[in-house]
């Protein structure tokens, strides 16, 4: 059975702070070749924003009621 465990929050990382613009072109070029198939429920995005050494929550983004086949 699903434990559910409040200390991991599944994310996608967009970009970080200390990965330099030649190497973020090269490492688009290299990762935008690869297939990538997933499927995963969530019902919301939230845009974070790193700040006074703590994440803080920009913007939240419902999903209900979106479906894609």
């Amino acid at each position: 059975k699903y434990k559910k465990d409040n200390r991991f929050h599944p994310h996608v990382t967009v970009a970080f702070k200390d990965l330099r613009e030649e190497v973020f072109q090269k490492a688009w070029e290299y990762f935008n070749q690869l297939p990538y198939k997933a499927h995963f429920i969530m019902n919301h995005i939230y845009l974070l924003k790193h700040e006074n050494k703590k994440w803080q929550v920009v913007e939240k983004y419902a999903l209900n009621k979106i479906s894609r086949n």
